[in-house]
């Protein structure tokens, strides 16, 4: 659908001929820290116990688009619902897809170079982290899992020419930590990794596209299959995937069919015929399967990204008499007791970009980094009322990063409501951030009129639990704004209201409980927009006598405004070269009546493009070209948004941008990669869009992306492997 077109406009130099140049430690741990750190005791205390059901768990598919550099990510407990698209910034074509839980969320293998280059959170983003592999070997192939049970996964490598397996526990790099074989295999065959037997540890397996036949270990040590089952009626050339499909514990074997786009499965571990199944939409035929699963009976931590500095930097010299500081925003107030510090230091407080788990406003840097008390010293978070959307006054506090990137609750947090502060204490210096246990969520929403949204009840770090035998993680946090959080409450919701108005009205929308989960509910709102527009969704919590938490959604008559971003990468063929690669900030305004007689609603584009412009035989260009608004009778772009209700469109979408007067100079070179002939060729377009129509997800042209919710329009295609595209825009209230 989309592409810049860029044509020579002219140049100037030397040639020859005249011809232009064509193509332009040991195993990750809970209590592994910070040297110096220490580790604080992590009851989550909100005065109620909360605790997982047996067989939890938190499984997922993808499919993996290596020409878009796109995880499309569906759960396959909600059938054919659209999956999510998660764009993994600066990925290259030929890097090979795996699925993490736990410790990281998608990675990707250079086989070039034998290196995993991950992501820690689980949305479009950067590769945040790398792991090389050493003594790897041309033809390995990568996979994933946790070889050790401790709920995090590791990567790996398999060598098909002799059936063995390098897995790594730990993420940094080196040799392999173990190393399994499995017995009898041939080059043909393709690697299988699940946890067989439910035991909670991730072992070896193969398939045989030759006969369709699993071939699974229970341990992953040298030997022989312990199970061999295979999958009847499918064709064998299905490619492998397993999973926990159907939450017992343990995971079995399946198979996908790229030219249905859909995955085959048994849930038993015997030869049989399929037992579930599952369509992806909107992908194309060369993507990767994938699949991953936790089933457990703990709640599963989760890594993040460290935090980047934004924000002044505040000082002061603090000594044996003690003495405080506070952050540039004001925000943290740092209290040093007299005898907590030996000597004069130099203290500092540095606000960073918060990605913590349940994470409110700024987090912040405390330096020096490790930094030893010799008695507790006291973080007095502030906060305001519209820190308490979604949640309460009792479950919040504060937690701070570990080296590994898990987030750690704080026990004994102080609240004091009349003062809305929080305090927590710590006896060392790392990134802190002030945090909430657990939410409704969305805390916020936007949601058209007569459309619906999901609720949820979700819970951001664990309690211990009194029971021994069941020891969970000891405060780590976990993935609460994802969607495969599998951290679920004991506490039921025992009612849901609107404006108190127990299951909401026609006025106000309604509110229904999920039939089989007593932590979700759906907000249908109303057919016409309510005075005020905003109501109150509370989900009513049997704790301390009664604890409400509330959802604060607004219904829009239409959507006025759309605001995001718009991601493109263009390729020459023979050889591949990535030639373009684009970032357009965008800003969509309505300018037409959505009443018009072809039922749409038609946007025009304002922002700007930030393109890297890497053709081969010209240096590289970075350029910011502002886009091209025009007028509503002559556009430069345009969105189009169909109705619901449009008897030939419905709920279809397309749109289109040009970029402002696009004249860009390249310093080339007629003898690349010699580079002593240069000469300066200009490049000129408007587009970056061909309009409606176009190529989408498994080549079918002329086909419309379409939308669930009106207010998020977001997707990814990709034409003929030469050009991949990924955008996300959100409405914006009238």
């Amino acid at each position: 659908m989309f592409k810049i077109s860029f044509k020579v406009l002219g140049r100037t130099g030397h040639s020859k001929d005249g011809a232009m140049p064509t193509g332009a430690a040991a195993s990750r741990r809970f209590a592994t820290r910070r040297s110096g750190q220490g580790i604080c005791s992590a009851a989550l205390l909100i005065l109620v116990a909360l605790a997982l059901p047996d067989g939890a768990k938190a499984t997922a598919v993808a499919a993996y688009s290596a020409a878009q550099g796109v995880f499309y990510l569906a759960d396959p407990n909600k059938g054919a619902a659209p999956p999510t698209p998660v764009k993994i910034i600066g990925a290259q074509s030929n890097w090979q897809p795996v699925l993490g839980a736990g410790s990281y969320e998608f990675g990707l293998y250079d086989p070039r170079t034998g290196t995993f280059h991950l992501r820690l959170e689980g949305s479009t983003g950067p590769l945040t982290r790398s792991v090389r592999f050493d003594g790897f070997k041309k033809g390995w192939l990568p996979v994933a899992g946790d070889w050790d049970g401790d709920l995090a996964y590791g990567v790996g490598l398999y060598d098909p020419q002799t059936g063995a397996f390098y897995l790594k526990n730990q993420l940094t790099s080196g040799p392999a930590d173990m190393t399994a074989r499995l017995g009898n295999t041939q080059a043909t065959w393709r690697p299988l990794v699940g946890d067989w037997d439910g035991d909670g540890v991730t072992t070896i397996g193969a398939y045989n596209p030759g006969n369709g036949q699993f071939y699974l270990r229970n341990a992953n040590t040298h030997g022989s299959a312990e199970l061999t089952l295979g999958i009847q009626g499918l064709t064998t050339t299905g490619l492998p995937v397993a999973a926990d499909w159907d939450g017992d514990g343990a995971w079995s074997p399946g198979l996908y069919n790229p030219a249905r786009r859909s995955f085959y499965w048994r849930n038993a571990l015997n030869s049989g015929p399929q037992q579930g199944s599952l369509k992806l939409t909107g992908v194309e035929a060369k993507a990767v399967p994938l699949a991953r699963s936790l089933s457990v009976t703990r709640p599963t931590p989760a890594v993040t990204d460290a935090g980047a500095p934004s924000g002044s930097m505040t000082e002061a010299t603090i000594g044996a008499g003690g003495g405080t500081l506070r952050s540039s925003n004001g925000r943290l107030l740092l209290t040093v007791p007299p005898g907590a510090l030996a000597a004069d230091t130099r203290i500092s407080i540095r606000p960073i970009t918060n990605h913590a788990h349940g994470g409110k406003g700024k987090a912040y840097r405390l330096l020096p980094d490790g930094q030893i008390f010799q008695k507790p010293v006291k973080l007095t978070f502030s906060y305001t009322g519209k820190d308490l959307n979604g949640t309460t006054a009792a479950a919040l506090g504060g937690a701070f990063q570990t080296h590994e990137g898990y987030w750690h609750w704080v026990d004994k947090p102080v609240v004091n409501i009349a003062a809305k502060t929080v305090t927590i204490p710590t006896t060392h210096f790392t990134d802190f951030s002030f945090v909430e246990g657990f939410s409704l969520r969305p805390e916020e929403a936007k949601v058209l009129v007569n459309n619906r949204i999901d609720l949820a009840l979700k819970y951001c770090y664990p309690y211990r639990g009194p029971d021994p035998n069941k020891p969970d993680p000891v405060g780590l946090g976990m993935d609460c704004d994802g969607a495969y959080s599998d951290l679920a409450p004991l506490v039921p919701v025992t009612e849901w209201a609107v404006n108190g108005v127990a299951g909401g009205n026609s006025e106000l929308g309604t509110v229904k409980a999920d039939a089989d989960n007593l932590f979700t509910a759906t907000y249908t709102a109303p057919v016409t927009k309510p005075i005020p527009a905003t109501v109150d969704v509370t989900a009513r919590l049997p704790m301390d006598g009664v604890t409400l938490l509330f959802s604060h959604i607004t219904i829009l008559d239409q959507v006025k405004t759309y605001k995001g971003t718009y991601y493109f990468d263009h390729y020459t063929d023979n050889p591949r070269h990535l030639d373009i690669s684009a970032k357009a900030n965008v800003t969509w305004t309505q300018f037409n009546d959505p009443d018009s007689a072809d039922n749409s609603t038609a946007y025009l584009p304002s922002g700007n493009i930030v393109a890297d412009i890497t053709f081969e035989g010209c240096d590289p260009k970075r350029v910011n070209i502002p886009i091209h608004t025009g007028t509503a009778n002559m556009p430069g772009g345009m969105l189009s948004v169909f109705s619901e209700k449009d008897p030939q469109f419905p709920k279809y979408y397309g749109f289109r941008l040009e970029g402002e007067n696009i004249k860009i100079p390249l310093h080339c070179y007629y003898d690349y990669p010699y580079n002593e002939m240069p000469y300066t060729a200009t490049y000129f377009g408007s587009g970056i869009g061909d309009g409606i129509s176009g190529c989408q997800p498994g080549g079918e042209l002329g086909v419309m992306p379409t939308y669930t919710d009106k207010s998020k329009l977001f997707g990814a295609e990709v034409c003929a492997g030469l050009s991949s595209d990924f955008w996300s825009f959100e409405g914006i209230a009238d």
